[in-house]
C-alpha cells in the first residue's frame, strides 16, 4: 500500500484514487455477501421455529 501510495503521488494521484475505489468496492461487496448470508440463515431459523410452534399447537 505504501508503494502504491508513493507511485500514485508521482502520477498525480489517479492510481491512488483507482486503488481506493477498488478496495471500497471489494469491501462493500464482501459486506453485502456477509449480511445476505446472515439474513438467509436468520430467515431459515425463524421459519423452522414457526413450523415447530405450529406443529406443537396442532397437537
Amino acid at each position: 500500500m505504501i508503494i502504491i501510495a508513493l507511485i500514485s503521488i508521482i502520477y498525480s494521484g489517479k492510481l491512488l484514487i483507482t486503488t481506493i475505489s477498488v478496495l471500497i468496492f471489494i469491501l462493500t461487496y464482501e459486506w453485502i455477501n456477509i449480511t445476505e448470508n446472515i439474513s438467509i440463515t436468520f430467515l431459515k431459523i425463524t421459519k423452522s421455529l414457526i413450523n415447530v410452534i405450529i406443529f406443537l399447537l396442532s397437537l
